[in-house]
């Protein structure tokens, strides 16, 4: 998936902040409740519609990040957890 384009999480927001700082103008940080489903729902499907078939948690400067997931599992992940459905 070399190339792929990537969605930024963070694990925190101060951690997002010190991130955020580094970056040129014109990037900007989305803070989500980890309990609110729809706003987890909206900003996947945004990445998805955005071209970032990745995610990238808690990536570093060089964008290294301690871990990936494919967005579009995550949002069936989470899709599944709102509907309460078995995710298989």
């Amino acid at each position: 998936m070399a190339g792929e384009r990537a969605a930024l999480l963070f694990s925190n927001e101060a951690l997002a902040r010190k991130h955020l700082a580094k970056l040129p103008a014109g990037y900007h940080l989305e803070a989500l409740d980890a309990s609110d489903l729809r706003a987890k729902e909206e900003f996947l499907q945004a990445a998805l519609t955005r071209g970032a078939g990745l995610l990238y948690l808690d990536a570093d400067l060089e964008l290294v990040p301690e871990a990936t997931d494919l967005t579009a599992r995550a949002l069936a992940r989470v899709l599944a957890e709102k509907r309460q459905l078995a995710c298989l």
